[in-house]
């Protein structure tokens, strides 16, 4: 949340992934690092935009860290997500979530790791 959401040397690997038929995934936090990819590498339209995405939610957050969360997160990734137009999709609070839309694939927690990474080999397989 700290490093990866603003590293433009990532969003720059992850787009010319991408923009050669390439899948990209991520799960809970680790779909902050999405926020920095494009379609084609050099544009300014974000894989986001139109995309459907989870990723730990609000509600998780606050659950895990009750009030001090928004003092201790630096923002609110689900937020930010719709922010950037993605379709954000929420499962319930710490269930197996996965979402895989436009060769994006990301889970929203944890729990979500194991199916995240069996959508991801599907997507590369079908690519």
């Amino acid at each position: 949340m700290w490093d990866v959401a603003f590293s433009e040397e990532l969003g720059k690997i992850a787009s010319e992934v991408y923009s050669q038929n390439g899948v990209i995934g991520a799960v809970c936090h680790g779909t902050c690092g999405l926020l920095p990819v494009k379609v084609q590498p050099g544009s300014g339209e974000s894989i986001l935009k139109g995309t459907k995405v989870t990723s730990f939610t609000n509600a998780e957050e606050e659950e895990a860290l009750g009030e001090k969360a928004w003092e201790i997160m630096n923002f609110k990734l689900e937020t930010k997500l719709g922010e950037m137009g993605a379709e954000f999709v929420a499962g319930a609070n710490w269930s197996c979530n996965v979402v895989s839309d436009k060769r994006v694939v990301t889970g929203q927690n944890p729990q979500s790791a194991t199916l995240c990474g069996e959508k991801i080999i599907e997507a590369l397989k079908a690519h």
